[in-house]
């Protein structure tokens, strides 16, 4: 799993991370197996905007397994994750037979 430093980068929250450092929280293992609230990330002093953003990426990371994707994909990636993307019941490789 990737650092806390680059979770926090790729959620432009880097300006916290001395704040987790100073209370030993020095990896996303960290934060995915603590027992978190959203008050705690509140008492850290992070805005609710803010700790909304962590909150949903540290599901995805339980969910998905990882999280570091480029913020343009992140809607889609989680979409085709979820099945919503899933290709069409009539795809297939192999072309019909039944037009020859």
């Amino acid at each position: 799993m990737a650092s806390l430093a680059t979770l926090l980068a790729s959620l432009q929250l880097e300006q916290y991370q001395s704040v987790f450092e100073k209370e030993a929280i020095s990896s996303v293992d960290d934060l995915v197996n603590g027992d978190f609230t959203e008050q705690d990330y509140a008492d850290l002093g992070l805005k609710l905007g803010e700790r909304r953003k962590l909150m949903r990426e540290l599901v995805s990371i339980v969910r998905f397994g990882f999280f570091f994707y480029p913020p343009f994909l992140s809607p889609l990636v989680k979409k085709f994750y979820a099945g919503s993307l899933a290709r069409p019941s009539s795809f297939s490789l192999w072309p019909s037979l039944s037009r020859f």
